[in-house]
């Protein structure tokens, strides 16, 4: 493959990084599909499915599907702002993988990092909040996400912006058939009082698709928790306030 994302048939080799992919199909008509990643392997007998999609993945399945429901983006420079000052700026960083049966009902089929999933505590060890930590973008080929991020600053004060914690679910990603790139929505930020608050904007890209979704049903088995603790999770307020520091 050319680029990461795109359909993925039998008889074709997906790799990037240390990850490989393969489709191989028997003479039942059943399709095996292998992923070697790092040494280990994951395998499985597709039925049904010729052929699948390799998309990015809402950062909400790993390492550990349900510990967290906030991620961690490092704003690397950080950014210094005068009272008054705003800055808009892309924040590229590495987002999952999925893969997805092309046709048919969604449940994705495989889930994988290309970098080690790490998780950062955002605020204090006594009352912080636990969240996915999104690699930054190094380039190399690997798959890239870019999330337009704005910063206003109404505080009185010079502040300094070293990250941007917000829910998982305050992102849309949108993605590139036959490219590696990816975008979200826009995130907005405004500080006031030394506390940022963040909210989801619309999406503002052309001529990228929307990543196929799994199911409410399809999550609530992956993520272990009930109907009503999945809905609780991917309902959230309209503003998230970043009081544990900037």
């Amino acid at each position: 493959m050319k680029g990461v994302y795109g359909p993925f048939r039998p008889g074709s080799e997906w790799a990037m990084g240390d990850c490989k992919i393969f489709l191989i199909e028997d003479r039942r008509g059943n399709v095996r599909y292998v992923r070697e990643c790092g040494g280990g392997r994951f395998e499985r007998i597709l039925r049904g499915v010729q052929s699948v999609i390799v998309h990015p993945s809402p950062p909400l399945y790993l390492p550990i599907p349900g510990l967290f429901s906030h991620i961690y983006i490092p704003i690397s420079p950080s950014i210094y702002l005068h009272p008054g000052e705003s800055i808009e700026l892309m924040a590229d960083v590495i987002p999952d993988i999925a893969v997805s049966p092309e046709k048919g009902g969604l449940r994705y089929i495989d889930i994988f990092a290309v970098s080690t999933p790490k998780m950062a505590v955002y605020g204090g060890s006594a009352d912080g909040i636990l969240a996915r930590y999104l690699y930054k973008y190094s380039g190399g080929g690997y798959p890239r996400l870019s999330i337009p991020i704005e910063i206003v600053n109404e505080d009185d004060e010079a502040v300094t912006i070293s990250k941007v914690v917000l829910p998982v679910t305050y992102l849309d990603i949108y993605y590139k058939p036959g490219d590696n790139y990816s975008e979200t929505n826009k995130i907005y930020v405004r500080v006031n009082a030394g506390v940022a608050e963040v909210t989801k904007g619309e999406y503002r890209g052309d001529g990228l698709e929307p990543i196929p979704k799994e199911t409410t049903e399809s999550l609530t088995s992956r993520l272990g928790l009930e109907l009503a603790s999945v809905k609780k999770f991917l309902t959230v307020e309209d503003v998230f306030l970043m009081d544990r520091g900037l």
